[in-house]
């Protein structure tokens, strides 16, 4: 939108400086070509601003010294206009898409770690004691369970750092393992379901 008000504003300058020339200027169907309205200007000042081959102004330009300053100004200031707007827009798209994909990480980890937290109260239910706690003895004889657990749900976690959860598991020291420690203690020991 910048560019175009840049574009437009340039062209009616243009057409107002060189689009009626007189008829015995030498360039006179060069400017009535070129900048004979506003939306031949237009074009011509995008023509050029795209791909500033001058070859063809070479003869018109050497004429009139000031629209050699104004064609100048013009590539300088339009292409790195262009160039900031390209920035823009590739750098506006690449954010966008991270932050997509942060979004959709996040939902695929909270998923997993409500899934995780549904699986441990089940799996909790099969191994208390009917107090609504489990000892550190049927956690270990369970091993296996519990490293399905984490499969079943697809979360990474190493099988040989099982005996040392079970001992981090029980925050009181006492042996037992309640339904909150021990449902709190394996979600919050996988990496991939850790909220963000």
């Amino acid at each position: 939108l910048m560019a175009g008000i840049v574009i437009y504003l340039c062209a009616i300058v243009l057409v107002r400086t060189y689009g009626s020339p007189a008829e015995d200027d030498p360039d006179f169907e060069f400017f009535r070509h070129k900048f004979h309205n506003v939306p031949t200007a237009m074009f011509t000042l995008f023509e050029i601003m795209s791909s500033p081959t001058l070859q063809f102004y070479r003869e018109p330009l050497g004429r009139h010294p000031m629209l050699v300053g104004f064609i100048i100004a013009f590539v300088l200031f339009g292409s790195f206009g262009m160039n900031g707007l390209l920035t823009g827009v590739i750098s506006e798209s690449i954010i966008d898409k991270n932050q997509a994909r942060i979004e959709e990480h996040r939902h695929e980890r909270e998923s997993k770690r409500r899934l995780l937290e549904q699986c441990s109260n089940e799996l909790f239910d099969e191994l208390h004691n009917g107090e609504g706690r489990v000892d550190q003895k049927t956690l270990i004889d369970h091993k296996d369970d519990i490293a399905m657990l984490f499969s079943s749900v697809g979360v990474a976690f190493p099988t040989y750092d099982l005996d040392h959860m079970f001992k981090a598991l029980d925050y009181k020291s006492d042996g037992w393992v309640e339904r909150a420690e021990f449902v709190h203690g394996i979600v919050e020991l996988c990496e991939d379901v850790r909220p963000m």
